[in-house]
């Protein structure tokens, strides 16, 4: 009997679609620098003026365009993983639903790392872009310290991954069944013509998560829901045909 070594096979997967979807990681920078020239022109403003010859105008600026897009970015990205061109590249090994998913899962992580390490980065970008670009007096910020950085990264990372996860769902449930594509279809629609059901348990779920404050708890709940999601996945696809 011929012995499958899963985390081998896994692995080999991994460093594939590493090298295979290093277009997604190009389309991340590309829509980080559109993101940061978008937030170029602040997000809000004002101007002071005293007696006398001072006059203040000022413009504030912060990161969360730029984590907004890199959020789409991982959400699209997750989604055209389960189309049927990318899934035919999983065969190239001898693979199992098993062993596509679980890269496909790691891969999804490690471009979550990607997109938040780099969207953490953007705020030192807009500061410098406008003390190089513009003629500004003064320039006040709240520079992050290591730990600041680690924990916001790990954040972004956390919601990145269970964004990916939820896209991930959703590709695969497009996949395997019409009837569930018409009813996702269905309660995104409902969602967007603010239909109370299905604007309520949208907000439940997203209260669920964003409300945590803590970001232990928080990771537990990420990791929970990400183990859920990678389960049905597997458990809706396992039947499947190798190749459909």
């Amino acid at each position: 009997m011929t012995h499958i070594n899963t985390p081998a096979i896994i692995a080999k997967q991994l460093k594939y679609k590493i090298r295979g979807f290093s277009g997604m990681i190009w389309t991340l920078m590309i829509v980080q620098i559109l993101a940061v020239a978008a937030a170029f022109g602040g997000t809000g403003g004002g101007s002071m003026t005293e007696p006398g010859p001072l006059n203040l105008h000022y413009t504030t600026y912060n990161a969360a365009f730029i984590i907004i897009a890199t959020f789409l970015w991982i959400a699209i990205s997750a989604f055209i993983i389960t189309t049927r061109a990318y899934e035919a590249d999983d065969y190239t090994f001898i693979t199992t639903r098993l062993t596509s998913h679980a890269a496909n899962a790691s891969f999804l992580f490690l471009a979550s790392i990607a997109g938040a390490v780099t969207a953490m980065l953007t705020t030192y970008i807009i500061q410098l872009s406008h003390l190089i670009a513009l003629d500004i007096d003064l320039a006040v910020g709240h520079p992050l310290s290591p730990g600041e950085f680690l924990i916001g990264t790990a954040g972004i990372t956390l919601y990145l991954f269970l964004i990916a996860s939820i896209s991930y769902l959703i590709g695969w449930l497009f996949q395997v069944s019409k009837f569930l594509r018409i009813v996702i279809i269905a309660f995104l629609a409902a969602v967007l013509f603010g239909i109370p059901i299905a604007s309520g348990a949208l907000e439940s779920v997203y209260s669920f998560f964003v409300n945590e404050s803590s970001l232990i708890i928080f990771a537990l709940k990420v990791i929970t829901a990400a183990v859920i999601m990678w389960s049905a996945v597997y458990s809706l696809t396992r039947t499947l045909e190798v190749r459909r």
